[in-house]
């Protein structure tokens, strides 16, 4: 609500200017050029807030979206190799229901700046929602490059740690698939197949810990 608030205003700010930008043209006068870069900063600002997350600053889920099925479309005429990483961030409720929602924002922000640091300024990232995050990452031909990047992603999250003074664990699930023109007809099936294998290495996870449990109270 809040983001659709700001876009209303800018909307408005902008039809704004163009009417005042409209009677300045028929005076020529010297304030043109100045009211031109005005409204292109506007515009800017209302293209910004409809495909950025307010919380973290990555994309959002349109944001995403759109700028995915694009690599999609260029990755099959180009045969280019596209990797996709859906996570989720572990125990978002928890520290939700024992910390207040304000820690719980600020795990989704420390969240999103280790993505930061892990991807490329080339690759897409985005918060989809919720403790929801996804990158497009552009690859090799290998699949250990995608594979390579989960590693690196979860070593920056124990680092982040072990150096945090917060009384939670940042932890993250992460599912990962190669793009196949062939299979994946769009970016929401391979959205559909990586949240799978998310899903999967989240049940693997608990079942783990469940045995390790098991066995140090055995």
């Amino acid at each position: 609500m809040k983001i659709s608030g700001r876009r209303l205003k800018a909307e408005a700010e902008l039809k704004k200017h163009q009417d005042h930008l409209e009677q300045l043209v028929k005076n020529r006068t010297v304030k043109l050029s100045e009211e031109i870069s005005e409204r292109k900063k506007l515009e800017e600002e209302l293209k910004r807030i409809t495909i950025t997350d307010e919380l973290t600053g990555l994309y959002n889920r349109r944001g995403f979206m759109r700028l995915a099925e694009k690599q999609l479309q260029v990755a099959t005429r180009h045969n280019n190799v596209l990797f996709l990483l859906y996570m989720d961030l572990d125990n978002m409720k928890y520290i939700n229901d024992h910390f207040g929602h304000e820690m719980g924002d600020r795990a989704l922000i420390e969240t999103a700046r280790i993505l930061e640091q892990v991807f490329r300024e080339s690759d897409i990232i985005s918060r989809l929602g919720g403790d929801e995050f996804a990158a497009l990452i552009f690859g090799s031909s290998r699949e250990e490059k995608g594979l390579a990047v989960m590693n690196r992603l979860q070593e920056h999250m124990q680092l982040a740690n072990s150096q945090g003074e917060r009384p939670y664990e940042l932890l993250i699930s992460i599912g990962f698939t190669r793009y196949n023109s062939d299979t994946h007809s769009s970016i929401d099936n391979l959205l559909s197949e990586a949240d799978t294998r998310m899903y999967e290495q989240k049940i693997m996870r608990r079942g783990i810990s469940k045995a390790q449990g098991e066995m140090s109270g055995g």
